[in-house]
């Protein structure tokens, strides 16, 4: 098995809802949000493997798992453009970029989104740690494109990752302008397309025999199973009456 291996009709495919051992011993759950880390580097790890030994298992939780249209999964990706080495970006409703109005910031932005552009990624923008109009302005003149989200500069993200308090604030203690700007984010991310799992599954296939055509060898392709659908047994049955 490699990480680009579709599920088949041995594989078990995981929903939230169901409660599952997995979850008890990967999850944390904090204010209602259940995460899951993805593995630190091991002194085995050292001098041998890069870092995409461990987003690996990322794509293979992707591909083995089930959201109810009420659910959403959010991976927080590693930074830069190394995330084109995988097929990470494709397994997703949406992409988001942030970037801040600095140089550098918007440097790697162009970087990034020209690279996204040229291998057919969609991306959305959000721009953050804003503290007016022009800034705004400045970023989307640069990007030749407009940003589709906003964070504004605020004391309150600078008391959070600060070292001298000793309790980091509560999100309920945010100014309203940070309340709005998530929930902004939230409307954002629910206008994405709903998830299309037939589509999802072509994917998959694609990236299965695209990374054994080109380095995991041609005998990986008969881990295709054709026809099996992994989450057939979770979409609605749609009856006809005739």
């Amino acid at each position: 098995m490699i990480k680009t291996t579709p599920p088949g009709e041995g594989s078990r495919v995981l929903k939230f809802s169901e409660p599952a051992e997995w979850r008890q011993r990967y999850v944390t759950v904090i204010d209602g949000v259940e995460l899951i880390r993805v593995g630190d580097f091991t002194s085995d790890d050292y001098r041998k493997k890069c870092f995409h030994s461990k987003t690996g298992a990322i794509e293979i939780f992707l591909k083995h798992v089930w959201e109810d249209n009420n659910e959403a999964i959010i991976v927080d990706m590693s930074a830069g453009k190394d995330v084109f080495a995988s097929p990470l970006p494709s397994l997703f409703d949406g992409n988001l970029y942030v970037v801040k109005p600095t140089r550098k910031s918007v440097a790697n932005a162009i970087d990034f989104l020209n690279h996204a552009k040229s291998f057919g990624v969609e991306m959305l923008v959000v721009a953050t740690d804003i503290s007016n109009r022009q800034e705004v302005a400045a970023i989307e003149s640069h990007l030749q494109r407009p940003v589709d989200g906003i964070i504004p500069h605020d004391p309150f993200f600078v008391q959070r990752d600060s070292l001298l308090l000793s309790r980091p604030p509560h999100v309920r203690e945010a100014s309203f302008a940070v309340l709005d700007a998530l929930y902004d984010l939230t409307d954002l991310l629910q206008r994405l397309p709903k998830h299309n799992w037939d589509k999802i599954l072509t994917k998959m296939l694609y990236h299965h025999e695209e990374t054994a055509a080109d380095w995991a060898g041609d005998k990986f392709v008969a881990q295709i199973q054709p026809g099996f659908n992994p989450f057939k047994r979770f979409q609605p049955k749609v009856t006809i009456r005739v």
